[in-house]
């Protein structure tokens, strides 16, 4: 039989045993043991290790005065060694927990982390480093530090943290789309709910302060929904308030106010959240309501000036949409001095105040200051609007004209940009400015077809092509108006191209229901094949693995009528394959068969192995993985051939055969671990088969430790476990499990491990 283990010293047993101990988090048992390897073996060249990891293991169990002693003592005993910059690191990391961030700069300032430091400890370098700058307000250094942190290869413990700091610093440099970048790759990497509700704010936060407002409102109603306990309520609630009323959306404002209305604190605490319902009030002009809620939150006590002058500022905003211009301006003049913050709405609102007494120039001029000094205003596109009606009021429609498109071009609105785009076209035409006419009317009639002024707006275009001497134009625009199109002569073609264009867009669902308009029976089938390559292509994209595969199956069931390659074949065996779907993976396998050279069809052959070791015709399979495996260049699906054969030979009891065969799967991927992975656990299944469970337990146990597959890693920590039970050891048992709890949440194996732990513990 194969030997697959070798004899070790004494000595490095027991410093490997620590160090494994020390990897799973047995802090404690770790020490103990690093201890009696220093008393026992004085002399040994690992010992500098031993000290080194010692140390290790009182800084991960934040036992910070032991860690400094055993630190310095290293650093003392072995002033020249290679690892002396992870003992000096440690210190540093000791100083800036105790905030003595001068002390730890210099500290680590001592060393040559880029060079000395790998992986964790370097990623701990970087992480602590920012830390330091950051809380010496240095938050150029900072960022430089956590960027550095979060690209370190092979560490991942502060990988998370790294990437949120730097997108809280990115937020506060006004960088919102860096922010979010950061804030995204932090996500998927954190671990606790603190960490994910907090990102989930801060993401939110982001996409407030960038504008995209609708992805704000989810991830804040994410935030109160799944992190309500965790201190983000309240500025969550009052930022989603606010991205609600900023995208004009004060139904949903209000009901999401009144829904939470039990968490809402009659206060100044939650002067923000009440000021926002007040302002949904008023754009919905309930007036009533919104004088209702101003008076009650007047009455809180402790509020500030500047937050009663809003109060009657937010009441002189209902004065002057009631058209009571006199007194909301006498309000306006009171408290506008007080509410220095909002001075543009204030103004604003003096504009609309002066538009309604008819003093028009007023208007303009106080729109005209809100439009120029404050460019960040939510009142902005409101006051050049606002422009170009005081400017129409006094008949200058040239000039209002020139307003109504400049606000055309920045609103975003449709049914807005829509009413601009025709005050345009009015303002032209009472300026007879035909050119004016011409080119705003023809933007209005592409942009906007199903308008209610639609015709109106034809109209008068062609009335000014003739004014403007094109009367071919005006000809043709009315003959199309009253036109019908008729259906296209060849339907599939125009279908085709439609979802061809569709497609190349990216409107692919348009362009599927384009597709399927192709019909096989109409046009002597043109385009067809061509139809069903590009849906299958579409719903890869859309990651729909069925839909795409059944119709590349449909495609190649064609026979011979597709340009597609074979890599497309194997993709439809593997699928079929993934849902033991054996008998459809040698039917596409016999159409690859004749279409392309036998020297091209290793991967279809090991499919078809495959498939009739699904079947339970080990001979068969046998044939073809033989097939495979008997291959010059060596590559993965030969090391998979090796196994799925050693499998064939395992299920007729051939054990030796089938250890053989996983050797030679390893010899020949050493250095594919999926292969390796697989050929070592198969290997561990035989030999537990055969009842060999010590040596069974070594082979799964090298698995979980050297690998990092989550199916091959937790299944044998869980045989692992299984075994030991049987073996009467049951701590052993219990340490595998936790193991899988900790490392491997949603595998197969966790929900078993779970009720072991109860049972064992």
């Amino acid at each position: 039989m194969p030997v697959f283990a070798q004899d070790s010293i004494k000595e490095s047993e027991q410093l490997d045993f620590a160090q494994g101990l020390l990897s799973r988090g047995m802090y404690d048992m770790a020490i103990l043991q690093y201890q009696k390897f220093i008393s026992a073996y004085p002399q040994s060249p690992s010992l500098q290790e031993a000290y080194l990891s010692l140390g290790e293991g009182y800084f991960l169990s934040q036992d910070l005065n032991k860690a400094v002693d055993t630190f310095e003592q290293f650093i003392k005993l072995y002033p020249n060694s290679d690892q002396l910059p992870q003992g000096v690191l440690r210190l540093g990391q000791i100083d800036i927990q105790q905030k003595k961030y001068d002390e730890a700069l210099k500290e680590l300032g001592s060393i040559d982390a880029e060079k000395q430091l790998k992986g964790p400890m370097l990623q701990s370098f970087d992480y602590y480093t920012a830390q330091a700058y950051l809380d010496k307000s240095d938050t150029v250094s900072a960022l430089a530090f956590f960027q550095k942190a979060a690209q370190v290869e092979g560490a991942a413990v502060y990988t998370a943290y790294a990437y949120e700091e730097t997108g809280i610093i990115q937020v506060k440099n006004g960088h919102y789309s860096e922010a979010l970048d950061a804030y995204a790759k932090s996500m998927p990497l954190a671990v606790d709910d603190f960490l994910k509700g907090e990102l989930t704010y801060r993401i939110a936060q982001a996409q407030f302060l960038s504008g995209n407002y609708p992805d704000a409102i989810k991830g804040f109603g994410q935030v109160l929904g799944q992190y309500s306990s965790l201190g983000f309520a309240q500025d969550a609630l009052a930022n989603m308030l606010s991205a609600y009323f900023n995208l004009g959306q004060y139904d949903q404002l209000l009901n999401e106010y009144h829904q939470r209305t039990k968490e809402i604190k009659e206060d100044e605490a939650y002067y923000t959240v009440h000021l926002s319902a007040v302002q949904a009030y008023i754009e919905l002009k309930q007036y009533d309501q919104a004088n209702a809620l101003l008076d009650h939150v007047l009455a809180f006590p402790s509020l500030k000036s500047q937050e009663k002058a809003r109060i009657f500022i937010q009441k002189a905003d209902i004065l002057v949409r009631e058209k009571k211009y006199k007194d909301g301006l006498s309000l306006l003049e009171a408290y506008s001095p007080e509410d220095i913050d909002n001075a543009d709405e204030t103004l604003f609102l003096k504009a609309q105040a002066y538009y309604g007494l008819g003093d028009f120039d007023r208007a303009f001029n106080s729109f005209e200051n809100v439009y120029l000094n404050y460019p960040n205003s939510r009142f902005l596109k409101a006051a050049l609007l606002g422009q170009a009606h005081a400017r129409r009021a006094t008949g200058r429609f040239k000039e209002s004209e020139v307003l109504f498109l400049k606000y055309y071009n920045i609103q975003d609105q449709p049914d807005l940009k829509s009413e601009a785009l025709y005050d345009a076209v009015m303002m032209a035409a009472k300026a007879d400015n035909a050119g004016g006419v011409i080119k705003s009317a023809q933007e209005y009639l592409k942009t906007f077809p199903a308008s209610e002024r639609y015709s109106e707006v034809l109209l008068i275009l062609a009335d000014s092509y003739g004014k403007n001497n094109q009367p071919l134009e005006a000809t043709h625009l009315l003959q199309g108006y009253l036109a019908k199109s008729a259906p296209p002569q060849n339907p599939n073609t125009a279908n085709f191209l439609l979802g061809f264009n569709l497609q190349l867009s990216g409107n692919s669902d348009q362009a599927l229901a384009a597709y399927k308009r192709v019909d096989q029976t109409k046009d002597n089938g043109e385009y067809y094949a061509a139809a069903l390559k590009n849906s299958a292509i579409i719903y890869l994209g859309q990651n729909n693995m069925d839909q795409a595969r059944a119709y590349f199956d449909q495609l190649i069931s064609l026979d011979g009528q597709n340009d597609l390659q074979l890599k497309t074949y194997v993709w439809v065996c593997n699928q079929y394959l993934k849902e033991q779907k054996f008998d459809d993976v040698l039917r596409i396998a016999a159409q690859a068969e004749k279409h392309f050279p036998s020297q091209d069809l290793a991967e279809i052959h090991y499919f078809k192995a495959e498939a009739f070791r699904g079947k339970g015709d080990c001979e068969g399979a046998a044939k073809e993985y033989l097939l495979v495996a008997s291959l010059r260049d060596k590559n993965a699906f030969t090391g998979s051939a090796h196994i799925g054969y050693g499998l064939c030979l395992a299920a007729s009891q051939k054990y030796d055969g089938a250890i053989a065969e996983f050797q030679k799967s390893l010899d020949e991927n050493a250095d594919d671990y999926t292969v390796t992975a697989h050929a070592r656990f198969e290997m561990a299944n035989t030999e537990a088969s055969r009842g060999n469970f010590e040596e069974a337990l070594k082979l799964y146990l090298l698995v979980a430790t050297i690998y990092d597959d989550e199916y091959f890693c937790s299944e044998s920590l869980l045989r692992s476990a299984k075994i030991s039970e049987n073996l009467h050891r049951p701590a052993d048992a219990l340490k595998m499990y936790a193991e899988i709890l900790d490392k491997y949440k949603t595998s197969a194996a966790a929900d078993y491990a779970k009720g072991r732990v109860l049972l064992l513990k």
